[in-house]
């Protein structure tokens, strides 16, 4: 009979540690992948970094099919934001971070890190995987609201004349 308990309370922990990593499994996000094109330059001295602001040329389509969704060169207009203020998707962010200009990257985006069960539009689906080809044209300072320059990954404002 002892036995028989020790036996059905070792299954009670069993299950319990299954049901705990399927709850990690189903919150957990699928990562990026990162492919160098073309390698930072030799003589980068900056990577781009949070708060910095960005010029960058890309082509975006859909990874499952391959069909163009957008492209800076189109209208050849580069594509200029500020990483860390939410405006590219968060794969975009992870993907641009630590760049140099003039490198180039692939950047396999899960739909998790992109559109994700929304989709956007009629040109991605909901749950559709992203792939970026990108090139960092630029990389300057960012600013705050107040219009003071942010230049380092803690916001602190950088004070040029007083």
């Amino acid at each position: 009979m002892a036995l028989h308990l020790h036996s059905i309370a070792a299954l009670l922990v069993l299950a319990l540690v299954a049901l705990s990593h399927g709850d990690d499994q189903e919150g957990a996000e699928e990562a990026i992948s990162i492919e160098i094109l073309s390698p930072p330059p030799e003589n980068c001295e900056r990577k781009s970094k949070r708060n910095d602001m960005l010029l960058v040329h890309y082509v975006g389509t859909l990874t499952e099919s391959g069909k163009k969704i957008d492209s800076s060169f189109d209208t050849g207009d580069p594509l200029e934001f500020q990483l860390g203020a939410g405006h590219v998707i968060k794969g975009g962010e992870e993907g641009l971070t630590d760049m140099c200009v003039g490198e180039k990257r692939k950047l396999i985006i899960p739909a998790s890190k992109g559109y994700g069960s929304k989709g956007r539009g009629e040109s991605i689906p909901p749950n559709a995987g992203l792939t970026f080809e990108v090139e960092l044209i630029d990389i300057k300072d960012g600013q705050d609201k107040d219009g003071f320059i942010l230049h380092d990954e803690f916001s602190e404002p950088k004070y040029d004349e007083l």
